[in-house]
């Protein structure tokens, strides 16, 4: 539709006015939400946490112990920094996605009972 026409609408030119004005109206949409994607992408920086941090910001809020576990297994990605161990909130959000990350064998059950 032509938004230079400066003529007056008839009957017959509402059902193209209306497929402009809709089709405008999803390019906006589509604008808009590029624009929050990345507002929400600048708030959301990636976070360092401590182990006690982690405990707190994980589901099932495990002791810091199982954590440690966890590391000494190589179960979860962790960071040494000098003796201390930080974990990157991108990281454990990605662990959290893999569904084989929370599972466990027979064996470690198994071990886990033992101890």
């Amino acid at each position: 539709m032509n938004t230079e026409n400066k003529q007056s609408l008839r009957f017959d030119d509402i059902p193209e006015v209306l497929g402009w004005i809709k089709r405008k109206l999803v390019e906006l949409d589509a604008k808009i939400d590029v624009i929050q994607g990345k507002k929400q992408l600048a708030v959301e920086e990636d976070k360092w946490f401590s182990i006690q941090a982690l405990s707190n910001y994980l589901p099932e809020h495990p002791a810091v112990q199982t954590i440690y576990s966890w590391t000494s297994a190589k179960r979860i990605p962790y960071h040494r920094e000098d003796k201390r161990l930080r974990f990157l909130k991108s990281e454990i959000d990605a662990w959290l996605k893999k569904p084989e990350a929370h599972l466990k064998s027979i064996e470690q059950i198994e071990d886990e009972a033992r101890q």
